[in-house]
């Protein structure tokens, strides 16, 4: 009997299950999350598309997910499939992310603070994939590089 993966790598597993067919659907699989809710786990596929994700693309790319999710069966017990955006303030976890939303104001969060602020807005500059570093364009016209390590959250921010 094949032994089903950790929660930790139910995301993983998922992604890489599904990502070919969110592609056949034209759309792109921006991330997979596995959490627990108060009302049980939760199991969020975001995508996303040039132009924004429709009702009608989280329908199809569902119809095309379910079954592989169904037939490959890595989560044990229940839980809710939901498909989604990952909105027009979405989370920058990786390196794609990041590269995505280059020269575009994001907001940061740090675990630590520097010059006594936990949180600021920047222009997202640029990155160092080698060295997981980013480096943000401040307001007062200076460069600030940090670790990604030291990023507690990145995320876009929507101009309305």
């Amino acid at each position: 009997m094949e032994k089903k993966p950790k929660k930790k790598n139910i995301a993983e597993t998922v992604r890489e299950l599904v990502k070919d067919a969110v592609e056949e659907c034209g759309c792109t699989l921006w991330d997979v999350e596995y959490v627990k809710e108060p009302t049980g786990w939760n199991l969020a596929i975001y995508i996303d598309r040039e132009g924004g994700i429709s009702l009608t693309d989280c329908e199809m790319v569902n119809d095309a997910v379910e079954p592989i999710i169904d037939e490959a069966d890595p989560i044990e017990g229940s839980y809710c499939l939901e498909i989604s955006s990952p909105g027009l303030e979405r989370d920058l976890k990786n390196h794609e992310h990041i590269e995505a939303f280059l020269g575009t104001e994001v907001a940061v969060r740090l675990y630590t603070a520097i010059d006594g602020t936990k949180s600021f807005n920047a222009i997202l500059a640029s990155h160092d994939e080698e060295k997981d570093t980013v480096t943000f364009a401040m307001a007062d016209e200076k460069e600030l590089t940090l670790e990604r390590k030291a990023i507690a959250k990145l995320s876009t921010v929507a101009e309305f």
